[in-house]
């Protein structure tokens, strides 16, 4: 189900997507995704949960890849991180309806959790804790 809500709302955008269509995508009922999500904005808090996992996960790659070098690490993780939130369907989910449909605060939150949280965890001893929102 989570796959399937993910292709669709990053086609189409959250306005364009009942749970039926989630549904017949996924070969379930409606009454499953209810089970599982409990409503459309709970399938869609998944759904940016699981959009901004894999932007954080393409940004720990990068930096892990860049080597030992922490400015490469930083410059190869912000990198990633720029390539993967404008990618059309993440901007889509993250940018524009998540803001909207989750709220700020929960926004910030999967942010923090997710990519915020490594830049963090890197450069502790040059203030980023002081910049890095906690939730």
């Amino acid at each position: 189900m989570l796959t399937a809500a993910v292709t669709l709302y990053a086609d189409r955008g959250h306005a364009q997507v009942s749970l039926d269509d989630v549904a017949r995508a996924a070969n379930v009922t409606r009454g499953a995704v209810y089970h599982h999500y409990g409503s459309r904005t709970g399938l869609f808090a998944a759904v940016a949960e699981h959009v901004q996992s894999q932007v954080s996960q393409a940004v720990v790659a990068a930096a892990v890849g860049a080597g030992d070098d922490p400015f490469a690490r930083l410059r190869a993780g912000s990198h990633a991180f720029l390539d993967a939130v404008t990618a059309p369907g993440v901007v889509q989910v993250l940018l524009v309806d998540a803001p909207a449909l989750i709220g700020w605060q929960q926004w910030r939150r999967l942010d923090a959790q997710h990519s915020g949280r490594h830049l963090c965890d890197a450069w502790p001893t040059w203030g980023f804790r002081t910049i890095c929102w906690t939730p």
